[in-house]
């Protein structure tokens, strides 16, 4: 799988996701 190739830039995704919740309230799903 593409995704497992890059597992910084998938961990990045997630950090920011997960720093986005924090500071919008909700997951951003509409950006």
């Amino acid at each position: 799988s593409p995704s497992n190739s890059h597992p910084d830039m998938t961990y990045q995704n997630i950090k920011w996701m997960i720093e986005a919740t924090k500071k919008y309230g909700v997951y951003p799903l509409k950006l």
